[in-house]
């Protein structure tokens, strides 16, 4: 009866969790973020700086369109993939949330925005 709304508990979830990661560990307050990267020996090709900070700008935009139902599966997917780089570089159990948050993101993969998204609306709107 009521299990679409699973997919917008998870889309919440899931979206607000990238939001306030994105703004508040890489956009305000990144020097936590730059530290584990140094300390974990990954090589990036750009200042570690630039790259907290675009990474930061990408959580957001993930966690917002995530929030709102808008192209829900591909920033899914998006998710999903730079979750498990994470884990790969970080270890499976450096930060213990990851796995989960790869489980909502494949969920959400496989089940989309079916109510209350900007998805179901433009979808509802193309076919009227």
């Amino acid at each position: 009866m009521f299990e679409e709304y699973s997919s917008l508990i998870l889309r919440l979830g899931l979206g607000s969790t990238f939001l306030y990661f994105g703004v508040y560990e890489k956009l305000i307050n990144p020097d936590l973020t730059i530290a584990v990267i140094e300390n974990s020996g990954i090589s990036i090709p750009i200042s570690i700086g630039l790259f907290v900070f675009l990474f930061g700008l990408l959580e957001v935009i993930l966690g917002s369109a995530l929030v709102l139902g808008y192209f829900t599966r591909t920033a899914s997917l998006i998710a999903a993939v730079m979750i498990t780089v994470l884990i790969f570089q970080l270890g499976y159990l450096a930060v213990p949330r990851d796995p989960a948050l790869v489980a909502m993101a494949l969920s959400l993969i496989i089940t989309g925005s079916p109510i209350l998204s900007l998805d179901s609306y433009f979808k509802k709107r193309k076919y009227v």
